[in-house]
């Protein structure tokens, strides 16, 4: 039997983490998943740890290596990417994990001509305890289903698990993952908001977003800040060159959002952080959005703090 979904996982010296992960794959109906993942130059000892995980499992699993000169979860995706066989596609981070009976939520849209199916998220602690940093991501999806609303949801969810994909949409436009070490998921994720053609969002919860201390995603240096601000304009212009003016000044970047992240969250400085907002206003960025202010949202971002840390350069 053909695989229906392909699963693409970037991995990097988290051979310990995967383990459950595939363990959360094991379903029934086995042959119906494609799981690819793209080893991205782990140390050998991770390689051959990876090896012997992967065996354990009665899965149809293939594993690449990245052997391009660039790192990177974006990268590695790219390489997957190019090896899926399956009309659907979802992406997991090797320290993450589906929940249980999340086939079965995803299986009604396997015969559907959705684009993109969202699906509500989670996440866990460290001890497997439930936490907040979810939410950014599950309140575009609680306003959507409100208020139906499409402004609610389409852009404002950067990630790229939690989402099924349809292959056909992703090639037909040649949507790739960017190769930055920092944000390689964002323009990705907007990319397949403004081409896909129909949606559907699910209130239902496939996903874990696990909070892992020693990811990449947790700590940030300024050096990798950079990337983020890259992308950061990139995303922007997107939005003005492709959106109507409408559209682009409900969900358009603000100087005050990036700069607030990189002051507050991971504790740059008051003049570098400046300097960011200086630099953001002359790329033609609004000073600040009525949304950066909203009581909800800075509830959670000073809330969800705990799980970020400035890393020294």
């Amino acid at each position: 039997m053909k695989a229906l979904v392909s699963i693409v996982i970037p991995h990097y010296n988290s051979s310990n983490l995967i383990r459950r992960l595939l363990s959360s794959l094991v379903i029934k109906e086995k042959d119906i998943l494609e799981i690819i993942i793209v080893d991205d130059k782990s140390s050998s000892i991770e390689k051959e740890n990876l090896e012997r995980v992967v065996a354990e499992f009665p899965l149809n699993i293939s594993l690449y290596q990245n052997n391009t000169s660039k790192k990177g979860a974006g990268v590695c995706r790219n390489i997957g990417l190019e090896q899926v066989n399956s009309p659907w596609i979802l992406f997991a981070d090797s320290d993450d994990h589906f929940v249980e009976n999340f086939y079965n939520h995803i299986k009604p849209y396997l015969a559907t001509d959705f684009d993109i199916v969202y699906f509500m998220p989670t996440s866990q602690d460290e001890n497997g305890i439930v936490t907040t940093r979810h939410l950014t991501y599950a309140k575009p999806i609680e306003e959507y289903l409100e208020k139906k609303d499409p402004s609610k949801l389409k852009y404002n969810i950067s990630v790229v698990w939690s989402k099924l994909y349809r292959t056909e949409m992703v090639r037909k436009h040649n949507i790739m993952f960017d190769s930055t070490l920092s944000s390689n998921d964002v323009l990705f994720s907007i990319k397949c908001d403004f081409f896909a053609e129909t949606f559907a969002v699910e209130r239902k919860v496939i996903y874990s977003w696990d909070f892992n201390s020693n990811s990449i995603t947790t700590s940030m240096s300024k050096k990798r800040f950079s990337d983020v601000y890259d992308v950061y304009i990139r995303e922007n212009n997107f939005y003005r060159e492709n959106l109507s003016s409408i559209e682009y000044k409900k969900i358009r970047n603000s100087a005050a959002k990036l700069s607030g992240i990189a002051l507050v969250r991971y504790k740059f400085g008051f003049f570098y952080s400046l300097g960011l907002f200086i630099k953001l206003i002359g790329n033609k960025l609004v000073p600040i959005r009525l949304t950066d202010i909203k009581i909800d949202r800075l509830s959670n971002f000073f809330r969800n703090n705990q799980f970020y840390k400035k890393e020294v350069d």
